[in-house]
């Protein structure tokens, strides 16, 4: 994962459990919009299964992240378990994609699989969020007012 100076996050890598926050799909396997992505550079969609019933899905080279918000959110800085990512804008409000099977994502659900970002439940009597770090299966935040919080299923 890599956050650039102007805020946009881009990932690449294994993508098997939604963690580079891109869809995956078997019919679009290159995507020849992003000006950053070769004819020969594309997708690749590996024919070995990396777990019983899954696919390799790997991204080669790094692809912009769309954070599916109302405007454009940059990005503060990132930090990542083994596969889930989480950012945080400069406006303090935290995302999340990937796995998270134990709660870690914070979006209100255990989920297997979440492929594209989404904004995770911080709490209303929260000041904003000013930084999160990623364990195995568990995220912990500060807010502004130095209260510390975690996402994990106890």
């Amino acid at each position: 994962v890599a956050v650039t100076l102007t805020g946009d996050v881009y990932t690449w890598g294994r993508g098997c459990e939604g963690q580079t926050g891109h869809r995956f799909t078997d019919d679009n396997h290159c995507n020849k919009s992003d000006p950053h992505v070769s004819k020969f550079a594309c997708w690749i969609v590996c024919n070995h299964r990396s777990r019983v019933g899954q696919r390799a899905e790997i991204q080669l080279l790094p692809k912009l992240v769309v954070i599916p918000s109302q405007q454009h959110e940059p990005a503060k800085f990132t930090a990542c378990g083994p596969n889930f990512t989480i950012i945080l804008t400069r406006r303090g409000v935290p995302w999340a994609w990937g796995e998270g099977r134990c709660g870690e994502l914070g979006v209100g659900l255990r989920i297997a699989k979440q492929p594209t970002p989404a904004r995770v439940c911080w709490p209303d009597d929260a000041s904003k969020c000013e930084f999160v770090t990623c364990g195995w299966a568990h995220v912990l935040a500060f807010d502004s007012d130095c209260k510390l919080f975690s996402s994990t299923a106890v």
